[in-house]
């Protein structure tokens, strides 16, 4: 069902529109954006209102939740979630001996992995 949310500041992360009156979504689809007059007229007559009292809306956001530096030890380390015993984790650690993940920072923000 299609929705229009108004009232309240809504976030486009458009820097040369960075908040709108109001947005109307599709399913998981923002289709349109702006003056809440304009954007009824975009969604048609089928769709419910939903009044964020003042509330703050953002985009969504696909997140996997990985944060960097945590990425950076997961992939520097041994995935020995699957060893089930002294013999496996010996195998593993002798099987990866001498594997070497080269990465470059290019700001305190960037870093490029070569695997």
């Amino acid at each position: 069902m299609r929705k229009i949310f108004f009232n309240g500041p809504i976030i486009t992360m458009n820097p040369e529109n960075p908040f709108v009156e109001s947005a109307g979504v599709d399913g998981e689809k923002i289709i349109s954006v702006g003056k809440l007059d304009n954007v009824k007229k975009d969604l048609g007559n089928d769709y419910e209102l939903i009044d964020l009292k003042n509330n703050t809306l953002l985009p969504g956001f696909i997140d996997s939740h990985m944060h960097p530096i945590s990425f950076m030890f997961l992939l520097l380390n041994l995935d020995l979630s699957k060893v089930k015993s002294l013999v496996g984790w010996t195998r593993e650690t002798k099987r990866s001996k001498g594997t070497i993940i080269e990465y470059t920072w290019f700001s305190n923000r960037e870093i490029c992995w070569k695997f």
